[in-house]
């Protein structure tokens, strides 16, 4: 049976639903104007699996036309607060941030909390009758390990800011007050590389994709994933052959020779395994067959982290392979596949901890840490969902959702990740398109994703020469302005329109995307302004707030043909500039 807790904090009600036997304390804890950090201590009369708590308030729904946390995706609506905008964090999936929007991209309240590992959920929905958005922060949703007090902060923000700065200021939140910082990126992690996964699938051998990596290296690419299906002969995807990580000689039948042919290219190697899984093929099947988070009966199943035999046996499997075969890093995937479901175990000889959360990150501390010892630079490559604060600590690559040939998709996941992962390395999703497209719509898969490290997967031996001057040109683009785009700050717009265009910016250097909207509001005066046009439209407009001179400027195609070269001088005002469709215009002093 719950009960109910009112009280009143910083001019907010707070209503606190809570088990009988729990004691629920809110405290303001901060003095900030207009930002609302709140501690939740929570005390129960005897150690246990904690039931739900739930913390709930109200906002005026006033100026907040749209969503945004790190998995909404598309949707990006308010909804009712009978179906309300629900986030899901734990360590293995999303971050405890949620924001509300204004239709000017001003912060109306930014939701977050400092625990970034115990599994809750962060609510938003309009009620009808009031206009009143009702805000929820639900802990425990996931069962942990037995306890019988817990602490966490509540941050509540309310500042008339721009909602990416709102987001940028929770990041650093989580960094500095709860130590959350990312792990050290590689310089492998910092170059275009070239995936295996859209252009081959399971379907290759070791000599095929030597072949593809000069092709590769020659157009702008400095590291490899060889993904999926070197250790396995079925090519039916799938996960029925995982588990034992063999690799599968007529595929690959000298693999410490195949990595050491790809460094001869001056090209870093990096591998695929999927965490989890265990196919019903496997040897390993039968050995964790008690091990599993899921049924047991299907093709292939979730290794359980809580045991420690579970995270030696994983751990061990990527030392080996590390030293064996000289790797540079790991694709490690699935990591969100790891759940509870009705078929995990509790309590069982071999496990260390209850809580899933708690095991997922004892195992993924004890990989990184190992696999440092043998190379301080490895790579480790994690992917959406599990792109929270914990992850960001033992992976240096963040990797967007599958969205093959999804330029929407892969546009929102980029801007999304870069706004919560500090200095982690954000990749695109693998890019592919028909080799038989236009060069100005193939070239829209990279204007897309220019704001992140891009991985290509085509099979360039089967794109026309316009198609491969295309990506030699915006990699070259890419790497001559490296610095400023992983490091320079992102400015996203119209977040409720899916990006309408974005800008990343440094005291020198602005680069500017366009996706649906072909204007472009300058208000500094950089030493170099570039505008990039994936609207469709031949026409960009330069609104200047500021006069800055007498710029050069030259007008490129999307494969780096000189269309136009001269001088302008910047005033005041609304300039009209032809730019080609997927091509850019470049101003410098």
């Amino acid at each position: 049976m719950k009960g109910a807790l009112h009280m009143k904090i910083g001019g907010i009600n707070f209503v606190t639903e809570k088990e009988k036997g729990y004691t629920v304390a809110l405290k303001k804890v901060n003095k900030e104007k207009d930002i609302l950090e709140i501690s939740i201590d929570i005390t129960m009369k005897e150690k246990a699996v904690p039931k739900e708590v739930t913390v709930a308030w109200d906002l005026d729904c006033i100026d907040m036309q749209s969503i945004w946390n790190p998995l909404c995706g598309a949707l990006r609506n308010i909804q009712p607060a009978w179906r309300p905008n629900i986030l899901e964090s734990r360590v293995g999936s999303g971050a405890p941030i949620h924001s509300l929007i204004s239709a000017s991209g001003k912060n109306r309240g930014l939701i977050c909390v400092s625990d970034v590992k115990t599994p809750l959920t962060i609510s938003t929905g309009v009620e009808e009758e009031t206009s009143l958005i009702k805000c929820r922060v639900t802990f425990f949703t996931i069962p942990v390990n037995a306890i019988d007090t817990y602490s966490a902060k509540l941050r509540i923000d309310l500042r008339n800011i721009p909602f990416y700065d709102a987001i940028y200021d929770a990041e650093k939140w989580w960094s500095i007050d709860g130590g959350y910082k990312s792990a050290k990126v590689p310089e492998c992690a910092k170059v275009p590389l070239y995936s295996t996964w859209y252009s081959y699938h399971q379907k290759f051998t070791s000599d095929e994709l030597l072949e593809q990596f000069k092709i590769a290296k020659e157009y702008g690419m400095d590291t490899v994933i060889v993904d999926d299906g070197w250790q396995t002969g079925d090519n039916n995807r799938g996960y029925a052959f995982c588990g034992d990580w063999e690799v599968y000689a007529p595929k690959v039948p000298d693999m410490k020779k195949f990595v050491d042919e790809t460094h001869k290219l001056d090209m870093k190697y990096i591998m695929w395994y999927s965490i989890p899984f265990v196919g019903k093929h496997s040897k390993a099947f039968e050995e964790f067959k008690d091990m599993f988070l899921d049924d047991p009966t299907k093709d292939w199943c979730c290794l359980d982290p809580r045991f420690k035999k579970v995270r030696e046996f994983l751990k061990d499997k990527y030392v080996n392979a590390a030293k064996e075969w000289g790797l540079d890093g790991f694709k490690l995937d699935f990591i969100d596949s790891m759940r509870l479901t009705e078929y995990s175990h509790f309590n069982e000889p071999g496990m260390d901890c209850q809580s899933l959360e708690d095991g997922i990150e004892k195992l993924l501390k004890s990989i990184m840490q190992e696999l440092k010892k043998i190379n301080k630079d490895i790579a480790i490559e994690f992917r959406h969902k599990y792109v929270g604060p914990v992850m960001k600590k033992y992976g240096n690559m963040l990797r967007v959702y599958d969205c093959p040939n999804d330029i929407m998709k892969n546009r929102l996941g980029v801007i999304d990740l870069r706004l919560i992962a500090g200095t982690t390395a954000i990749h695109s999703d693998m890019l592919m398109w028909n080799k038989d497209d236009t060069v100005e719509n193939a070239a829209r898969q990279i204007i897309n994703i220019l704001f992140s490290v891009p991985q290509i997967s085509v099979d360039l031996k089967k794109m026309n020469e316009d198609h491969l001057d295309m990506i030699k040109f915006y990699l070259d683009f890419w790497k001559e302005n490296r610095d400023t785009i992983l490091n320079g700050k992102v400015i996203p717009y119209n977040p409720e329109a899916c990006y309408s265009k974005a800008a990343v910016v440094t005291d020198k250097c602005e680069i500017v995307c366009a996706y649906s909207s072909n204007s472009y509001k300058l208000k500094t005066n950089p030493d170099k302004l570039v505008l990039i046009n994936a609207t469709g439209r031949k026409e960009m407009y330069l609104d200047s707030e500021v006069s800055t001179g007498i710029h050069k400027y030259e007008i490129l195609d999307c494969m780096g043909n000189l269309i136009r070269r001269g001088e302008i001088e910047v005033d005041v005002g609304v300039y009209k500039l032809y730019v080609p469709d997927s091509g850019m215009v470049v101003f410098s002093k």
